[in-house]
């Protein structure tokens, strides 16, 4: 119909992140100096905020109620919502670009300025693997839903396999 359903107030910079959850239910914005707020669709209600420092990206889990998020400290955050317990998975020294939840729902792949990709156990909050991609930063990431992962540079295309637990390129 065109009309607003919900004014997300209260941004400090530039909204650069806005996601829905799985269900619907809720939505989730976050502003270039890293204030994410999670707003309740139905009662048009912020349930939830927090500050990281500069957002770099976010992603919703595909089957519940948890949001990651990556900043350019490099470190990768993951919270339930909306209670906000908090897994933190520390940087190494590069800024994360990109983040995915691979559609097992169990790891994340995450993407750095460096080049480096990391796979994370979500429930861990630990590297499985880890690869250097190639050098320069990581311009998006995604993942086949058979849970094969491709990862992309500007216009040249670079693929990486995960099969049998084991980094494969091409």
């Amino acid at each position: 119909t065109g009309n607003v359903v919900l004014e997300c107030k209260g941004h400090r910079d530039s909204v650069t992140c806005v996601e829905f959850n799985h269900d619907g239910n809720y939505v989730a914005t976050g502003d270039m100096m890293g204030l994410i707020k999670v707003w309740k669709l139905s009662s048009k209600m912020l349930v939830w905020e927090t500050s990281v420092g500069d957002l770099s990206w976010m992603k919703w889990h595909p089957g519940s109620n948890v949001l990651l998020a990556g900043v350019d400290a490099g470190e990768v955050y993951m919270w339930k919502i909306p209670s906000g317990d908090c897994k933190v998975l520390a940087g190494h020294g590069e800024k994360t670009e990109v983040g995915v939840i691979l559609p097992d729902g169990k790891r994340a792949a995450i993407g750095y300025s460096d080049g480096t990709v990391k796979v994370l156990d979500l429930k861990a909050m630990t590297v499985l693997h880890e690869v250097r991609a190639h050098s320069g930063c990581l311009m998006c990431i995604d993942c086949h839903p058979d849970n094969n992962l491709s990862d992309y540079k500007r216009c040249r295309r670079i693929d990486y396999l995960l099969q049998d637990s084991k980094w494969q390129g091409r």
